[in-house]
């Protein structure tokens, strides 16, 4: 049974988003555990673990997928602290695509803005 993220309660404005990202890049947000779990078994890495599910799952990671292509497959996650009192907070964990593969600079710095816009709305709410 798939059980809701935490990040499915988070003021997203996708609208926003996409502004921020160059034409042709898509942003996903997956909500559930199951969501993570599919995105684990098509890349073939551990987003299907309990290590990464139950994280998100509380709270403790923002986690998205970005794409620039049309090949569904080929997609990179990222994974982000959101525990504001940790030293590591909006520290990017995870940006890594089919099997691990690093994900390019490029995507990396524009998750980091993705990142920060999704932070700027959730304490602004808060």
């Amino acid at each position: 049974m798939a059980n809701k993220l935490a990040q499915a309660n988070y003021p997203i404005n996708m609208k926003i988003i996409s502004l921020l990202l160059p034409k042709g890049v898509t942003c996903t947000f997956p909500q559930t555990t199951d969501d993570l779990v599919a995105l684990g078994k098509q890349h073939k890495h551990a987003l299907q673990s309990p290590c990464f599910t139950e994280l998100c799952k509380k709270g403790d990671y923002l986690i998205f997928t970005l794409s620039a292509s049309h090949d569904k497959s080929d997609f990179y996650t990222f994974e982000f602290n959101t525990k504001t009192g940790s030293s590591e907070f909006g520290f990017m964990r995870h940006a890594v695509g089919m099997r691990n593969k690093p994900a390019p600079q490029w995507l990396r710095n524009h998750a980091k803005r993705v990142a920060h816009e999704v932070f700027l709305e959730i304490f602004k709410h808060k």
